[in-house]
């Protein structure tokens, strides 16, 4: 089994990440938006059991998802997802982070042109309808 710690940028927590993400993606939803203040987030998503953290974090829940952050610089570290027990865990603290797809792309702010299937909401294995955007 593989393991990887990252850290935040100032290094005060530390996030053990044990596995293979089972989805990564970028995701367009306002909900991301919002909270990373980007125009979309980097997402890799593992079973919430897999991924753990040293040092002091704060939580914040933005409508249903609890995010939580490192309680010194306030880098977003995972979203919660406790009723899928998996973690979204941010993808730019990860090294490799491959996407495998777009979300929520009717949400998105402008097109992304790339070779990544470009879901309107969700897909399917998420529990959408695989309905894929036309820029």
């Amino acid at each position: 089994m593989t393991e990887q710690v990252v850290s935040c940028p100032c290094g005060a927590a530390k996030m053990t990440v044990r596995g293979e993400a089972l989805s990564q993606f970028y995701c367009h939803c306002g909900d991301c938006r919002r909270m990373l203040g980007g125009a979309y987030a980097l997402e890799a998503v593992f079973r919430a059991d897999a991924v753990s953290v040293e040092g002091a974090t704060v939580s914040f829940a933005l409508k249903r998802t609890p995010r939580v952050s490192c309680a010194a610089c306030g880098t977003r570290l995972y979203a919660d997802l406790p009723r899928l027990k998996m973690r979204g865990v941010n993808g730019t603290l990860l090294p490799g982070f491959t996407p495998a797809f777009h979300m929520h792309c009717s949400e998105a702010l402008a097109p992304v042109r790339d070779d990544l299937p470009h879901f309107a909401k969700m897909p399917a294995a998420f529990g959408g309808e695989d309905t894929l955007v036309d820029w």
